[in-house]
């Protein structure tokens, strides 16, 4: 599964991650979610740029827990995700890492997910 990863980072609105899964990969639904770093909003919209607007389909945020022995803060919602549209997440912190997966099931957790660890120089 290749994803589409990129981040805008300005002085104004901040640190977002703009995630979606790349050609041929697309998603009925999602959660996205940050190691050591917090998610604190989110929306979907056309990839390239931050959306004005979004709406969201049964959002979900302030999802915490552990993952890969990191702490991580996720979102998620029942919007799909394609190449032609991304998740965008509003991060405070460095995140350690980015996963992408599946919308929770009913006990809250992911069935698939991809972890793509960064390096980060404390």
């Amino acid at each position: 599964m290749r994803k589409i990863l990129d981040v805008t980072l300005d002085p104004l609105i901040g640190l977002w991650l703009e995630v979606a899964p790349g050609v041929s990969d697309a998603q009925t639904d999602f959660s996205v979610g940050v190691l050591d770093a917090e998610i604190t909003a989110f929306g979907i919209g056309p990839v390239g740029g931050i959306p004005a607007k979004s709406r969201l389909a049964y959002p979900v945020l302030g999802i915490k827990g552990e993952f890969a022995g990191k702490a991580f803060s996720a979102c998620a919602a029942k919007n799909s995700l394609n190449e032609s549209t991304a998740c965008f997440c509003k991060v405070e912190g460095i995140p350690h890492g980015i996963f992408l997966g599946n919308y929770l099931n009913e006990e809250g957790m992911n069935s698939e997910v991809m972890l793509l660890p960064f390096i980060v120089n404390d």
